[in-house]
């Protein structure tokens, strides 16, 4: 129909009167101040959801020797970093390695 003639929108008819317009079909069926879905010329704003924190990696504690006098991944990363890796204790229990759990 002519609802939308002339750049007419949902916002037009609401400034006009409002709820009073809600009588006709094809604005009620459109128009968010009529209640409707949105489906028409007023959709709904869309509905922001934020982005997942990333999962965090934690260290496994390390075992044996390999764990002695304070030692964690942290200090195989600093001194030497992935070529430790290559022990399966580090591995396994290292973020940096890809080992840890999440």
């Amino acid at each position: 129909g002519n609802w939308g003639a002339a750049g007419r929108t949902c916002g037009t008819y609401e400034a006009l009167g409002g709820s009073a317009y809600c009588a006709h079909q094809a604005l009620a069926e459109s128009c968010c101040f009529c209640g409707a879905d949105g489906g028409g010329a007023n959709p709904p704003p869309p509905v922001y959801t934020p982005p997942s924190p990333p999962l965090e990696c934690t260290d496994a504690s390390l075992p044996g020797n390999w764990g002695a006098a304070g030692r964690t991944c942290g200090t195989y990363e600093a001194h030497g970093g992935s070529a430790y890796c290559a022990h399966q204790a580090l591995a396994e229990s290292c973020c940096f390695c890809g080992g840890g759990s999440l």
